[in-house]
Order: C-alpha cells, then structure tokens, then sequence
C-alpha cells in the first residue's frame, strides 16, 4: 500500500471513530499528510511515506511542547528508544 493509500484508509477509519469530534479534515496528497483538528482545538498530524515509514503528531493544546510525537524515521538507527522516542 502507498503512502496516499495508507491516508485515505487512516481518515476512513478516524472518521467513522470521532466523525462527531471533527471540525476539519484536511488530505495533501502533495506531501501525503493529513490534518484533523478537533472541538477543542486538538489537531492530530499524520504523514506516510512510501517507504514504510510514518509519523504521528498530537497536539493538545496551543501551548508550547503540549504534543506527543510517534514515528519510525530512525528505525534503523542503534538508539534504545526506538522506534517510538
């Protein structure tokens, strides 16, 4: 599955779990992210690449550092913490 695939099934999926929670939805099919923000301003990045590597970003409030970050980039790099750091 490509990266615009694995997108379009993330926001089938997110959509049918928090549909009453969106606000918007946004699907770049330039740099294969998609953005949700939520009612209380919470906004959730995910981007896919084609080379089976991802990264999720949830931001929780506008504050600075108020998000937590998941990703495989490095996953091939000798690091104890991977593939989520």
């Amino acid at each position: 599955m490509d990266a615009l695939q694995k997108l379009y099934v993330a926001r089938s999926v997110l959509l049918s779990i928090f549909s009453d929670k969106i606000l918007e939805i946004f699907l770049s099919k330039e740099h294969f992210t998609l953005k949700l923000v939520f009612t209380h301003n919470e906004r959730l990045y995910i981007r896919y690449n084609d080379y089976n590597e991802y990264s999720y970003q949830f931001y929780f409030s506008s504050q600075l550092d108020d998000f937590i970050r998941f990703d495989n980039f490095d996953d091939r790099w000798p690091i104890s913490s991977r593939p989520h750091h």
